[in-house]
């Protein structure tokens, strides 16, 4: 079984903080483009929709319920105090 060195947990230590520090400064300068580019992809999906939803609209006449005399007879009910 081997020990564990303390250079090789300070190591292990910088290594860590340098790939965050490192990663941190890297979408500091990527993030913007990266949320311009989502804005984007979502904008054009909003039109998408919107268009489609315009097209169904103009296609489809608006339905009209057909008259049913069958609907029964109509009750005034009176108010109880």
């Amino acid at each position: 079984m081997q020990m564990a060195s303390l250079t090789g947990l300070i190591r292990i230590i910088v290594i860590f903080l340098a790939v965050y520090y490192g990663l941190r400064f890297i979408m500091r300068f990527l993030a913007p483009y990266f949320m311009r580019y989502m804005s984007k992809k979502f904008e054009q999906k909003v039109r998408e929709q919107y268009k489609q939803t315009q097209q169904n609209q103009s296609k489809t006449p608006p339905k009209q319920k057909p008259k049913d005399d069958k609907l029964g007879e109509y009750i005034d009910y009176e108010e109880i105090d």
